[in-house]
């Protein structure tokens, strides 16, 4: 009798896993599509992905067939010990070459501590909530899916191998920074990767969010708001880094005063929703103010749209050694 109620609870506890592990409810049933010749984006682009200024670096590209071609910037320290692998995500309408006018890590990876690689998003059609045609990361076609049928997500999993095929690549230290819109899709890539491993095996250790929110409820078409249903969870550890008085607003009542700012819900709500719904315990939050000094709340009344624009497009050069102190403890 002990022996059938011990199975009969075991069978429970693995039913209970599984439906938690089924992945987020879609909001949208497929990828965004590349603009190319004969089919060029509202803003003119003609092909997949733009090629950036590596600025001396070596330009790489992920090419897995005729018309998914896209591009990144990659520095590697000469050193034959395995190095951690950090890749920046730009932010919506940017370039890979972001990295090296708004931010300081490039120098700082200079100084051999790790692998930078920053990736051109690709050109697509996109016509959800305020965002148009352009560069973007496809944060919207979350399935979870082991060879995904995302290009953004089989393009990444394409590069963290190659990154890895190097020999001087930590396959255990795989981490992204994503600014914006990359940080929303970070965060989808890197919970995604935790539950279902890529066809090659690497999955993220940790992901730093810089002004990023919930990739999982976001505006579609005709602004139709969509939320999924939160039947998983998440240990990723995720630094969700953001401005007192920012576009991707603070907390829930400085996106009441102005909803029409953002396609995503508030910092707050997301962080809530992950300590919550999703039961991570390795989120750290961090607000920071104009100058990048760390605040203990958000700004509702005083923070005006011209602020905010500013600084959702203002990189935190003063969080670069926390950013990177958060990430590398992760091993």
């Amino acid at each position: 009798m002990k022996i059938l109620i011990k199975s009969i609870i075991l069978m429970t506890l693995m039913i209970a896993m599984s439906a938690k592990a089924q992945g987020p409810q879609l909001c949208t049933q497929e990828p965004l599509k590349a603009c190319q010749k004969g089919d060029a984006c509202d803003d003119g682009l003609r092909r997949p992905s733009d090629i950036p200024d590596c600025h001396g670096d070596q330009l790489g590209i992920i090419k897995r067939s005729a018309g998914t071609e896209r591009y990144f910037c990659q520095f590697s320290p000469r050193t034959r010990l395995k190095r951690p692998l950090v890749i920046f995500l730009h932010g919506g309408s940017g370039k890979a070459e972001n990295m090296y006018g708004s931010t300081d890590l490039r120098r700082r990876a200079e100084e051999g501590r790790f692998h930078l690689v920053s990736v051109q998003s690709r050109n697509v059609h996109l016509d959800f909530g305020n965002l148009k045609d352009g560069r973007h990361h496809d944060s919207y076609y979350s399935k979870w899916e082991r060879i995904s049928k995302n290009h953004d997500v089989a393009d990444m999993d394409l590069l963290i191998k190659r990154m890895v095929d190097l020999g001087n690549v930590d396959p255990n230290r795989i981490y992204f920074i994503g600014w914006s819109e990359g940080a929303l899709f970070s965060q989808m890539y890197g919970i995604m990767r935790e539950h279902v491993a890529s066809l090659y095996g690497h999955r993220v250790k940790a992901v730093v969010a810089y002004t990023g929110t919930n990739p999982y409820h976001r505006k579609y078409e005709n602004h139709r708001d969509c939320e999924s249903s939160y039947n998983f969870s998440t240990q990723l550890p995720i630094m969700l880094l953001g401005r007192s008085c920012d576009a991707a607003a603070c907390s829930k009542k400085s996106l009441s005063t102005r909803p029409d700012w953002s396609d995503t819900e508030s910092m707050e709500e997301w962080h809530e929703t992950l300590i919550g719904d999703l039961g991570n315990r390795n989120v750290e939050r961090v607000i920071i103010d104009d100058n990048g000094m760390e605040v203990s709340r958000c700004e509702v009344f005083t923070c005006s749209r011209w602020r905010a624009v500013k600084n959702h497009i203002t990189w935190p050069r003063e969080q670069e050694e926390n950013i990177l102190r958060f990430l590398f403890q992760k091993i």
